[in-house]
């Protein structure tokens, strides 16, 4: 899980730590490193920005008997390909502990999901023992097509005459048994 960390600018004790994960995930935190801890009923203001996608809001805080505050948490918009995001947040807080603005880049992995099925589908240049086949694809649902595969069959359980070949589009069968369906 990547994580971002930065200091507050008025005091060492405190730091603003901004939590992002590939699936969708976000958590902004305020951590007590060390001493007695501040407390305050006052807003304070907070933002986060992932990938051009912001939220911002206001929090209050009271470290008297804790160690790390959740300050805001949400989910982003994962991408459909495998991306590298940038990530940046800042916080505020009073009583002399200043802000703190986290950043940096993490990858988020694709959404990709099984593309939808070819269509254009028509055969021509049919012989006696051959026929060309020809289908257009539909996208790739988010990821590369590793192959497209055409299959001819003289059964509709595709085990009698079976071929299988890799196609770009346009295959040729051949080696077809005259007078059988195919």
């Amino acid at each position: 899980m990547p994580t971002f960390l930065a200091g507050f600018s008025e005091s060492g004790n405190y730091r603003a730590r901004l939590e992002t994960n590939e699936t969708g995930g976000w958590a902004l935190y305020g951590d007590k490193l060390a001493g007695s801890g501040f407390w305050t009923s006052d807003a304070q203001g907070w933002a986060v920005s992932i990938n051009g996608q912001n939220w911002s809001g206001a929090y209050t805080y009271d470290y008297r008997g804790t160690s790390s505050i959740l300050i805001a948490s949400g989910s982003y918009s994962r991408p459909a390909l495998t991306s590298t995001f940038g990530a940046s947040a800042s916080v505020s807080m009073d009583s002399g502990i200043g802000n703190a603005s986290p950043s940096g880049s993490f990858t988020a992995y694709g959404t990709a999901t099984a593309p939808d099925a070819p269509t254009g589908v028509s055969i021509d240049q049919i012989a006696p023992s051959s026929l060309r086949y020809i289908f257009s694809g539909n996208g790739n649902g988010g990821a590369a097509i590793d192959q497209w595969q055409a299959q001819v069959a003289s059964d509709s359980a595709f085990t009698a005459n079976l071929q299988t070949v890799t196609s770009s589009g346009t295959t040729t069968f051949t080696s077809l048994t005259p007078a059988t369906t195919y």
